[in-house]
């Protein structure tokens, strides 16, 4: 399990730069770079006041299952890194979980 953070603000599972779940995914199975990777877990927030309510509390640690089988950190499809960044992609304006990026990613 991985220390995370995360500063995707739009996110529902975000709260004050911590993800509310357990575990998340990261895709990027032929990601050479952290451009080429993304949160699936990410969920945008919505402009119900329903969407707004955290969905769970921040835990110190979080499980994270990882396609990008050619990162450093990828050990049979499971993060090992002792911290992991999730951040907002580069291209401003964009709402997809394409827009998010594992920022800790490291090419083997």
């Amino acid at each position: 399990m991985s220390f995370l953070k995360c500063s995707v603000t739009q996110c529902v599972h975000n709260e004050t730069g911590k993800c509310c779940l357990n575990s998340i995914k990261v895709a990027g199975d032929n990601a050479l770079t952290s451009d080429e990777t993304s949160c699936k877990s990410y969920q945008k927030r919505g402009s119900d006041a329903v969407n707004y309510v955290p969905h769970g509390a921040p835990g110190a640690e979080t499980y994270i299952s990882c396609e990008a089988v050619k990162c450093a950190y990828n050990s049979n499809k499971i993060c090992e890194a002792d911290s992991v960044a999730i951040t907002k992609c580069r291209a401003a304006g964009e709402d997809r979980c394409e827009c998010t990026q594992c920022e800790t990613y490291k090419h083997q």
